[in-house]
């Protein structure tokens, strides 16, 4: 994330970091092998400067000293706090350092003098110290202790004035005393809370700040009594743990009695005059919980009252009384969260979008994986759009509502004859989609939603024609304000109420023709164009497995390496194969034992004859090597003609620019003002098949709110301006 804007993604690469570690009873045991004053070496994820994104590497985590404790991070949460840090908004913000304040761990090994905590102890740290001694921890009500502040405002700790991180030799700032987002921490003894060991740590962890915040802001400041009017705004994580603090009778979820959406009040109308309205003569305690730097007070406070507004509300000691409350079931953890999404052991994510706003992270955050698993995270304020596409090789058969909301696809593959299973499309169309009809070539017809609204369709399929991707613009009226279909011919079935964002469309055959060109009328995107047949490009990959290679007979070397024009006392390289007339391009070079190469040809060429000629001439001076399947393997497939898309967007998309694999020179639409986007890579077996644009008025307003491109793989990259209705998304390379 760039500050609240999701700007990129972290791959996972086995080769070079260890597997995500899973809490599980031995790693405590683990602990006893790490444990002692040894330097620990793990991951961490650095803020190396304010407004750039986390940077996940290697930092070195010195033992304890006196008075310190080391943990190993279990679980940890963002807050915005830690996003507000790396914005750049915290004056008492230090780089580089690791962030992360709100998180539960294991005890690993303990500093001189420590006696409140050994090894194995579950703790949460607490970004507000309490060492019960001060002046301030020895008066109730005030949560200000003096014992370590002055050393985690400045990022080091007290025993030698000196953090406790480094990275390639140089300091790393704590935070906040914590810095949790580090797989071990020190953290000084008066930062941490003991809690029981059976409770489940990825849970407990949000009491580190955002839930005991909203608690010990009814308890612990406003103290409020039984049958008080209170306020409360902002539904945040705070906002909900002040409705469950102030334990009302649960006419709603969390508690509250009445809600308010500003935005559906009548004109004229504001919230103050709404609540006064509820309430008679206003409430008795508000408390706000927007992260806004205006608040508003209702009310007028007796002679020598104070409006409170620090904002840490609750102390160390209280925080093993909440993990109790929450073990006795009396109060509301597990439901802060959505999910979770179990993904399968060859499950991975694949590609993600978020729709954007200004702090936060954002509206919505959308993950999905290799099997078409998709995994939403949603806010109240989110403008849904649900996209589901068939995987290579299968069909969209049936659509899976819930309510009005499109959650899923049914699918099957796809038999040898590659026929279609859906005969034809109709729907009705109202200010929303009021229905959905598909007639099956079986004869069978699956209806969704009524016949209400104006007919649309039908839309009748060829027999090989196949339905490959469904989108749906959500609302919370009958099936959404649009639903769009794609077929594998690119046709694009678009079903739209009045209430509908002006979107467009564009789809190619799927396996059969890709998108390399745009053609704009204006800031319209009018249509797509696909590369000459003669442009395309096939891959190719030569492969020779080190010890047949060895045994392979020098004439045979010799015809594949004439083939690829590679020199005999040259390893075979990308460089030289280059040399080759009909290669146009490489993937990759071949490691350094290995014989390994893959490259792009033009279409047209024959890669095949590679492996035949090596086989041949294996076969007539080498027959042991055929009976061992021969040396030499080559295999083609198409790939696609784009290999990387940039843009710039502000309000608007300013400008996108495609970068082709066999050509040097790029295309660019639009011009290059606005904040630069992406780049967004594409594999080389994944192509462009579809393409969507928010348009915007007036219709000669730079490239339109939004454009998304659509890939063979079912990834998603969209160039998205601020004013953009459909999220904006990226995507992670390796789909």
């Amino acid at each position: 994330f760039h500050s609240s804007q999701l700007t990129g993604l972290l791959s996972w690469c086995p080769e070079s970091l260890p597997a995500p570690s899973v809490y599980s009873a031995a790693t405590e045991q683990s602990l006893a092998a790490t444990a002692g004053p040894q330097e620990i070496e793990c991951l961490a994820a650095v803020a190396f400067a304010p407004k750039q994104p986390l940077q996940l590497v290697k930092v070195k985590v010195a033992a304890p000293q006196a008075g310190e404790v080391r943990i190993k991070t279990v679980a940890v949460a963002l807050c915005h706090t830690d996003a507000y840090t790396l914005e750049g908004s915290d004056p008492e913000g230090l780089f580089p350092c690791i962030l992360g304040h709100e998180a539960a761990g294991i005890v690993e090994s303990v500093g001189p003098g420590v006696t409140e905590f050994k090894v194995g102890d579950h703790v949460i740290p607490c970004y507000q110290a309490y060492c019960g001694k001060c002046q301030f921890c020895l008066r109730p009500g005030i949560n200000l202790c003096t014992s370590v502040r002055a050393f985690t405002g400045k990022g080091v700790m007290k025993a030698d004035g000196k953090p406790r991180y480094t990275y390639e030799g140089k300091p790393i700032y704590h935070f906040m005393g914590t810095s949790s987002f580090s797989e071990y921490s020190v953290l000084h003894a008066e930062s941490l809370a003991k809690i029981r060991q059976d409770a489940p740590l990825d849970k407990v962890c949000l009491l580190g700040c955002g839930i005991s915040t909203g608690w010990g802001a009814v308890w612990n400041n406003a103290k409020v009594e039984r049958g008080a009017r209170a306020v409360v705004f902002g539904m945040g994580a705070v906002g909900l743990s002040v409705v469950e603090g102030l334990k009302l009778e649960l006419a709603k979820k969390w508690g509250a009695t009445h809600t308010i959406d500003p935005r559906e009040l009548p004109e004229g109308t504001n919230v103050t005059q709404r609540i006064v309205e509820m309430t008679e003569f206003g409430a008795d305690y508000t408390f706000e919980c927007t992260g806004n730097t205006v608040s508003v007070v209702l009310g007028v406070a007796a002679a020598g009252q104070e409006i409170a507004t620090r904002p840490f509300q609750l102390s160390k000691p209280q925080v093993p009384m909440l993990v109790d409350q929450y073990m006795a079931g009396n109060l509301k953890i597990d439901e802060y969260a959505q999910g979770p999404w179990v993904l399968d052991d060859d499950e991975a994510v694949t590609a993600v979008s978020q729709e954007a706003r200004q702090d936060l992270l954002g509206n919505a955050l959308t993950f999905y994986s290799s099997k078409g698993k998709v995994c939403q995270l949603v806010g109240a304020q989110a403008r849904k759009v649900g996209r589901f596409s068939a995987k290579p090789g299968s069909q969209i058969c049936g659509l899976r509502y819930t309510g009005s909301q499109l959650c899923g696809v049914d699918t099957m593959p796809v038999d040898r004859s590659q026929k279609g299973v859906v005969a034809s499309i109709s729907g009705w169309c109202g200010t929303s989609v009021d229905g959905a009809e598909f007639q099956l070539r079986d004869g069978s017809t699956l209806r969704y939603g009524g016949a209400g609204g104006t007919s649309v369709g039908p839309w009748v399929l060829d027999a090989d024609e196949r339905l490959i991707f469904a989108e749906q613009e959500r609302s919370e009226s009958f099936l959404g304000n649009s639903l769009v279909l794609m077929t594998s011919k690119g046709r694009v079935i678009s079903m739209r109420g009045t209430s509908a964002a002006e979107t467009v469309h564009f789809a190619v055959a799927s396996g059969v023709a890709q998108i390399d060109r745009l053609r704009f009328e204006g800031s319209r995107l009018v249509d797509v164009e696909s590369p000459p047949a003669d442009q395309e490009l096939a891959s190719a990959n030569f492969r020779m497995d080190t010890p047949n290679w060895s045994r392979t007979s020098d004439a045979a070397k010799a015809m594949v390496r004439g083939l690829l024009q590679v020199s005999p006392d040259k390893r075979m390289c990308m460089a030289d194969c280059l040399r080759c007339p009909w290669i146009a391009g490489g993937m990759m070079d071949s490691p350094k034992d290995a014989q390994d190469v893959s490259f792009f040809v033009r279409k047209g060429s024959k890669p095949e004859a590679i492996a035949k000629a090596a086989d041949m001439a294996a076969e007539a001076h080498d027959e042991s090597v055929m009976a061992e399947q021969a040396a030499t393997t080559a295999s083609a497939s198409r790939i696609g003609a784009v290999r990387l898309i940039l843009g710039r967007a502000d309000s608007a998309v300013d400008q996108v620019q495609l970068q082709f694999r066999s050509r040097p020179e790029p295309v660019s639409y639009g011009g290059a003002g606005g904040n630069s986007v992406g780049p967004w890579a594409l594999q080389p077996s994944e192509f462009i098949i579809g393409v969507l644009q928010e348009q915007r008025e007036p219709p000669n307003c730079y490239l339109g709110n939004l454009l998304a491109f659509f890939t063979s793989l079912g990834g998603v990259i969209t160039v998205a301006g601020e004013s953009a209705f459909i999220p904006a998304s990226a995507q992670s390379p390796g789909r």
